[in-house]
């Protein structure tokens, strides 16, 4: 039976285009030689494609298959590159390779794209991506790359996103990257890396984008990043650094993102972001930050999303988001806040996400959403909040309102009438449970649609549908055909264990 064109033609968009190309697929294992390599293309047979056409070639195997049969093949070969001279994509994933050849491109002078992920990669030699100036985008991730020769990448001069991922790399050099004069984006995330030279991003004057996560990084040189001009984004998520100091953030950058989480920083600086307007995106999560200075985010202006959870955060200043009336979304989890001004959110009239869940806040001034006339999603959950003051939501959009796990013993029914759109309500574990039935969802416009025990109905549910819980026992929903539904959620909706970050 003749194999249909469909069936093994390449499926990922290239730019925006389906290239002609051909699915290979290598027959046999523990192959150390160029001449031993046999392999099967697929779409041979169709007369329509002729070699000059083929601008794409690709070879998938499942990581685990890969692992049963004990795949090698040393290198790409020779014949295989050389065949196919007007070649612009490369995908070789898991295939067990071990090696790359210098001047392994030179047939392939317009190849723009080689993606050699999950292979058995130790070393980048020098000379490869020799006569590669049309190369845009090498991606050598989930490899065992631990050597890097100093002209590894020669001939990469208009490379825009290296990508060197989760391998097994210790100490990177400013030499590595000299040619790379056009570099945009480096990733290095997942690597051994423990210290890094001052001046290793030197000379990078197009790079916007750094990720550096998931390694050993212990201190950030004053230097690292200080002239680069272009530079957007920065990454250092799940590291070992203790120390972040104002000089790192020294000189005007075009710094739009800027996440350091899981790392054991204790102090942020006030003067920290002073030269960095532009930022809009700010990620200090799983720190062991204890307090932070009314000026941190002073000059911030652009700020829209603040995420500093699961820190140990005892107090929110009054004035600490007075600049910050563009932030959208405010997440504070998972800290120790007891203490929040009455005025701390006041400017913050775009929020539309604030997160307090798992703190030790006991009270809510009357006053504290007012002014926050964006908030739309708010996650009170697992604290030891008491009463609910009746005017507590007045200057609100909400609907979504998660207050489950706290010591609520009673409350007016008048507080809800600000927040007659809520559609997702969460108020299990409380002592005050007992007080949401069917009387009191009536006084919400939208119908019956909430999250009360485990569940979320969705929006284009009947007003008929009903789920909650009453003295622990979960009363029966109306609408039987309702009910496969509502179950699907079950697992993605438990009640403050990580359905919100």
């Amino acid at each position: 039976m003749k194999m249909s064109k469909e069936k093994y033609w390449p499926t990922r968009l290239h730019n925006g285009e389906l290239p002609s190309g051909y699915y290979i697929e290598f027959m046999e294992a523990n192959i150390r030689s160029e001449d031993e390599i046999n392999y099967k293309i697929y779409g041979e047979e169709y007369e329509d494609i002729q070699d000059e056409n083929v601008l794409l070639v690709q070879s998938y195997r499942s990581i685990t298959y890969s692992k049963d049969i004990k795949l090698t093949i040393k290198i790409v070969p020779h014949s295989l590159l050389s065949r196919f001279e007007n070649l612009k994509w490369l995908e070789l994933h898991c295939v067990g390779l071990e090696e790359l050849r210098e001047n392994m491109f030179s047939c392939n002078p317009n190849i723009k794209e080689v993606r050699l992920t999950h292979n058995k990669l130790t070393k980048i030699q020098a000379g490869v991506f020799k006569n590669c100036k049309n190369m845009r985008w090498v991606d050598l991730g989930e490899n065992e790359i631990s050597t890097i020769d100093d002209d590894a990448f020669i001939g990469l001069e208009n490379l825009d996103w290296l990508i060197l991922n989760n391998n097994r790399i210790t100490y990177l050099k400013n030499s590595y990257f000299k040619p790379l004069k056009n570099l945009h984006s480096l990733y290095i995330s997942g690597n051994l890396l423990e210290q890094l030279d001052e001046n290793l991003f030197h000379g990078l004057d197009e790079l916007r984008e750094i990720r550096m996560s998931k390694n050993n990084i212990k201190s950030l040189p004053e230097n690292l990043i200080r002239f680069l001009p272009k530079l957007s984004s920065i990454d250092l998520d799940n590291n070992q650094i203790e120390d972040l100091k104002p000089e790192f953030l020294a000189l005007p950058l075009q710094l739009n993102c800027f996440d350091i989480s899981g790392n054991n920083i204790r102090v942020i600086d006030a003067d920290l972001f002073k030269e960095q307007p532009n930022i809009s995106y700010v990620k200090f999560c799983n720190n062991q930050i204890e307090k932070l200075h009314s000026d941190t985010f002073k000059t911030l202006n652009n700020l829209q999303t603040l995420k500093i959870r699961f820190n140990k955060l005892t107090d929110i200043d009054k004035k600490l988001f007075d600049n910050n009336s563009k932030m959208f979304e405010l997440n504070l989890r998972g800290n120790q806040i007891s203490n929040i001004h009455p005025a701390a959110f006041s400017k913050l009239k775009n929020v539309c996400k604030l997160t307090l869940s798992e703190n030790c806040i006991t009270e809510l001034a009357e006053s504290i959403f007012d002014g926050m006339t964006s908030l739309s999603q708010l996650y009170l959950n697992n604290n030891k909040i008491k009463e609910l003051h009746v005017n507590l939501f007045r200057d609100t959009k909400l609907y979504s309102l998660l207050l489950d796990y706290n010591d609520i013993q009673t409350f007016d029914q008048k507080v809800f009438e600000f927040v007659p759109n809520l559609s997702m309500f969460g108020f299990t574990n409380n002592p005050g449970s007992h007080m949401i039935n069917e009387k009191f969802l009536k006084i919400f416009k939208q119908g019956k649609r909430f999250l009360l025990y485990k569940y979320y109905l969705k929006d284009d549910f009947s007003d008929e549908c009903i789920s909650y819980e009453l003295l622990n026992k979960k009363e029966e929903i109306k609408k039987e055909k309702k009910a496969d539904a509502i179950d699907e959620f079950d697992d993605d909706c438990d009640l403050g264990f990580g359905l919100f970050d």
